[in-house]
């Protein structure tokens, strides 16, 4: 027997094994035994296997559009695929992923361990090919209006009832794209019912073989209906060709990666020899363990005096996507130490580090001690390296802007340099012109106008521009035009409170709180405990009365930060109650115009306020 099908026929035989050990029944011990003979004996063929790869176009998942344009899927999940076998004419149910990944070697003879994504990737870059050679477009989604093609191999959901025909044509409509094996082996006998489920955690073999013989007919049948689209067909040395195709390219990408960590290692080495300024990374594991968390969580450095090369690296792309971190990615850990750092790696919340060349060769050094952990070497650089990705994380277009901004006094934030380089302000110099020219016009009131001064002059220099105004003689006119404004506000403010006062001309102001502190009105009209007592707020204003519950307070006035506010009429009464077993319920009454308090008192639990005018 080959070692591939001996490694996958242990790989079966201990997942089977398993399982009978579980359910523990010698019945299932003989149909599982059947069913690993049976299937060993199909996928002991699939190492020579070619693909025939089907659309049906009646599905309600595949449309044309009047051009003729197809799309695939509704947007919303990925494309399901039903994959089967030709020699046998069943679909895979439970090992339909074994099955189809048959031509990647496991890696021992004891335990089966199949490249999952290597070989259905494969498959997978095949059919987006063939259907985009046939004019097939993936559904767009909200996300992603072009979207690439993203499958999932899928076994068919077979019918419960196994005494009842499969309505493989109805159900098969899941999955608008069929992968035909084309297995070069003689079926075996009894083949057509190799075919289990999973139910209650144990292995069952199919009871009805009329039931599977009619699928088969129902499949022969789907295969040479005039609604299936053949899109490709791949012989096995196709996939042979681009499996090597794969390998051989994965061989050079890993080679690449290991030069360039030697190469990074070397950096490294020298920088620490000759005390030269480099940062560098390293991407830690412990050994046997996986990372727990996102790679953010883990993302660590040590406190430096000047942060531009550490910074500078981590907001790196090159570094990013190293880290498998996203942009502008916060430090989970700034250790005082290099020492506090590693007792963080070895605590196991650090594994992604950022420093510099002498506290990295120290680390790896310490990795490598004791044989616990593995670590990648990450990218590195130096300060020139660094500071344009430094000022690109803090919002700066660039280095340059970066250097403006510090250049300049005042507050120069990426928005306010954006906005000095549109007026034609590029640099300090540029700035210093500006200031100069504010010092011969006499603008503004300091002699040392900062970034926000010159921004302001810059803006009614323009202004001014288009009335034939200088910047000064603009904001003069502009100054006095809001002082115009301000004073007309004023003037209709006091005129309108004037008004307010012939029909209000007192206010009720009504405190809850601590001494004549305000927390909410509420607290004293709702009552408090088991034996809670509401109380209530009884208002008569003008010819109006009304009984306030705690409830409906709000109709009555306006809650405020200091007070609820009621404005009252010339003739009024009231009567509140408080309810709160500690707060204090405060009343007064002040002339709206002058602002003299005409009524001042307090009420305790169960008190009353009471006025009238």
């Amino acid at each position: 027997m080959p070692d591939r099908a001996k490694a996958i026929k242990d790989g079966i035989d201990f997942l089977i094994a398993q399982d009978i050990a579980r359910a523990g029944r010698e019945a299932d011990s003989r149909e599982a035994a059947q069913e690993t003979k049976a299937t060993l004996s199909v996928m002991d063929g699939l190492g020579s296997l070619g693909v025939s790869m089907f659309l049906d176009t009646r599905s309600p998942l595949f449309k044309r559009d009047l051009a003729g344009n197809g799309t695939l899927g509704d947007g919303s999940m990925p494309t399901n695929i039903l994959l089967m076998d030709a020699a046998t004419r069943i679909p895979r149910h439970k090992l339909s992923a074994l099955a189809a990944l048959s031509l990647e070697q496991a890696t021992t003879a004891s335990a089966a361990t199949p490249d999952m994504n290597g070989y259905l990737l494969l498959l997978g870059e095949a059919l987006g090919r063939a259907l985009a050679s046939k004019g097939i477009q993936a559904a767009p989604t909200a996300q992603d209006p072009k979207p690439k093609f993203s499958f999932t191999f899928a076994p068919l959901d077979w019918a419960k009832n196994r005494g009842e025909p499969i309505e493989l044509i109805g159900a098969g409509r899941q999955f608008p794209l069929i992968i035909v094996y084309n297995a070069q082996i003689d079926p075996v006998q009894g083949n057509e019912v190799v075919l289990y489920e999973q139910s209650d955690r144990r292995y069952e073999v199919a009871k009805s073989h009329d039931a599977y013989m009619q699928m088969v007919q129902q499949v022969q049948a789907r295969l040479n209906d005039a609604g299936l689209l053949r899109l490709a067909t791949l012989s096995p040395a196709d996939l042979a060709a681009a499996r090597a195709e794969k390998l051989a390219a994965a061989r050079v990408a890993n080679d690449r990666a290991m030069q360039e960590m030697l190469d990074r290692i070397e950096r490294i080495n020298a920088a620490a020899k000759q005390h030269t300024e480099l940062a560098g990374s390293l991407r830690i594991y412990r050994k046997g363990k996986p990372i727990a968390g996102k790679p953010e969580n883990g993302l660590c450095t040590v406190k430096a005096e000047d942060g531009v090369i550490l910074r500078g690296l981590a907001a790196a792309p090159a570094f990013l996507e190293f880290a498998k971190v996203p942009a502008k990615s916060r430090f989970s850990l700034v250790a005082e130490t290099a020492d506090a750092l590693f007792a963080a790696v070895t605590a196991d919340k650090c594994y992604i580090i950022v420093d510099n060349a002498e506290n990295l060769q120290k680390y790896m050094a310490a990795l490598g001690r004791d044989g616990i952990f593995a670590y990648n070497v990450g990218p590195t650089a130096d300060r020139t390296e660094a500071q344009e990705p430094f000022a690109v994380s803090l919002g700066y277009e660039n280095w340059h802007d970066y250097q403006f901004a510090d250049a300049i006094p005042g507050d120069a934030t990426p928005g306010k340099v954006r906005e000095l380089k549109s007026y034609k302000v590029m640099d300090e110099a540029g700035f210093k012109a500006v200031v100069a020219r504010m010092r011969t016009e006499a603008y503004g009131d300091t002699d040392a106008p900062d970034v926000d001064d010159v921004l302001t002059y810059l803006a009614d220099d323009a202004e001014g521009h288009k009335s034939g105004k200088s910047a000064k003689a603009y904001r003069q006119a502009e100054n006095a035009r809001l002082a115009a404004e301000q004073r007309a506000r004023e003037q209709a403010a006091a005129e309108q409170a004037a008004e307010k006062a012939k029909t209000y001309p007192y206010i009720a102001i009504f405190t809850c709180g601590m001494g004549n502190g305000h927390i909410n009105i509420l607290a004293c009209f709702a009552g408090q405990g088991s034996s809670r007592v509401d109380t209530e707020l009884k208002l008569t204003n003008g010819e109006q009365s009304a009984m306030y519950k705690a409830y409906t307070l709000s109709r009555a006035g306006d809650e405020r930060r200091d007070g609820f506010y009621i404005d009252l009429r010339e003739h009024f009464s009231i009567m509140a109650q408080n309810s709160h077993d500690t707060l204090i319920l405060s009343l007064k009454v002040v002339d709206r115009v002058s602002g003299k308090v005409l009524y001042q008192n307090q009420a305790a639990r169960l008190d009353v306020l009471s006025i009238a005018n």
